[in-house]
């Protein structure tokens, strides 16, 4: 009996695979994913980036105007995200000073360790998937992909990314998060 399950749930996988309306096991799974990581980027990486702004050797750009909390998580996000993360890639990324170093460590190892669960759950289901981070400042944001941070209006412009798009086999699961203004460094 177990192994006409195992092949009538294959079978019915490859069926949903071929439908391009209809959610399989492995899309439900993306969809928790996505909620994931959504609540890891608002809650623990928004943090650890708040924390960072005081304790990095980091140049922040003049463009990140009166939020440079958000270019930071921008830059985290990149870390975690862009390709799979090893051990350093967030400590380098963030160019912490000594202090920085020994305070955010567990904040760091946390971000670190959930960001390769994400990765290992995404890449369990057998979809192609992405963390998309392809955006061109100053121009309107795209609503079916990308969306402004919550702080930031919508009508303006894209300044630089704060968290990436989560995609599924060209699908968004999660859009981006940008942070807007009328013009570089406009808060």
């Amino acid at each position: 009996m177990e192994r006409l399950e195992r092949r009538l749930a294959a079978a019915l996988a490859a069926f949903a695979r071929q439908q391009p309306g209809m959610a399989s096991d492995e899309h439900a799974n993306h969809q928790r994913i996505a909620h994931d990581f959504t609540v890891l980027v608002e809650h623990r990486l928004y943090a650890l980036a708040r924390a960072a702004v005081g304790t990095s050797t980091l140049h922040v750009p003049s463009h990140a105007g009166a939020a440079p909390d958000l270019w930071f998580l921008g830059v985290v996000t990149s870390a975690l995200f862009q390709q799979r993360p090893h051990p350093d890639s967030l400590r380098g990324a963030l160019q912490l000073d000594r202090a920085g170093t020994y305070t955010l460590a567990s904040r760091i190892e946390y971000a670190y360790t959930r960001a390769l669960e994400l990765w290992d759950q995404a890449s369990a289901t057998g979809l192609d998937f992405a963390w998309n981070f392809t955006v061109a400042a100053g121009e309107l944001l795209d609503t079916s992909r990308q969306e402004p941070w919550p702080s930031r209006p919508a009508d303006l412009p894209a300044q630089f990314l704060v968290s990436p798009a989560y995609l599924v086999e060209n699908r968004v699961y999660v859009r981006q998060r940008l942070y807007t203004g009328a013009s570089f460094g406009d808060t």
